[in-house]
């Protein structure tokens, strides 16, 4: 819950490595940290109020296993939004589902940086999979994707996955095993 000693790590964190503008990280790892919602809120406050090129630029953002619910969607769409340099999002071992999925689809229609995007194992079904393909139709960059370990079964997951990658034309891996 709100408040837990990985969510104060994590806004203490971000309060203290994204303090001074003007700084440029080649990659920030959060995996495992627990954040959770609350921690992804206040990580998603300090990483996009640097739009522009002042600020912390990142290229690369780690947050494999941090107890990320769907709640975390909108926080990680505004995340990929404003960093306009980001390449590589690792997002695996959460549980964004569906509804985080298509929260995140709303960053990466502002986003042409990313080059891969990790969302294996959080539970994202042929819905979260089809609102994905409409944030990455225009997208210009992404290479890999990985979607291993979700819900993406029978007609519908199938259905959805081809038209995911009919979408994202860059497109030249993506994991779906599992």
């Amino acid at each position: 819950g709100p408040g837990s000693a990985g969510e104060k790590g994590v806004a203490r964190g971000a309060r203290e490595r994204f303090a001074n503008t003007g700084r440029q990280e080649q990659c920030q790892v959060l995996f495992g940290m627990m954040a959770g919602d609350d921690g992804m809120a206040v990580l998603a406050v300090a990483l996009s109020n640097f739009e522009g090129g002042t600020g912390v630029s990142l290229l690369n953002l780690e947050l494999t296993d941090n107890r990320l619910s769907p709640a975390s969607g909108s926080h990680l769409a505004a995340v990929v939004a404003a960093q306009e340099r980001l390449q590589d999002l690792q997002l695996a071992q959460n549980a964004l589902g569906d509804e985080g999925a298509s929260a995140l689809s709303a960053g990466l229609l502002r986003n042409q940086s990313l080059t891969k995007l990790s969302l294996g194992s959080n539970g994202i079904g042929a819905e979260g999979a089809r609102a994905l393909a409409g944030g990455l139709a225009l997208h210009r960059s992404l290479s890999t994707l990985a979607l291993h370990h979700n819900a993406l079964r029978g007609a519908d997951g199938c259905e959805a996955v081809r038209s995911l990658a009919v979408a994202c034309q860059p497109l030249r891996r993506l994991r779906l095993g599992g």
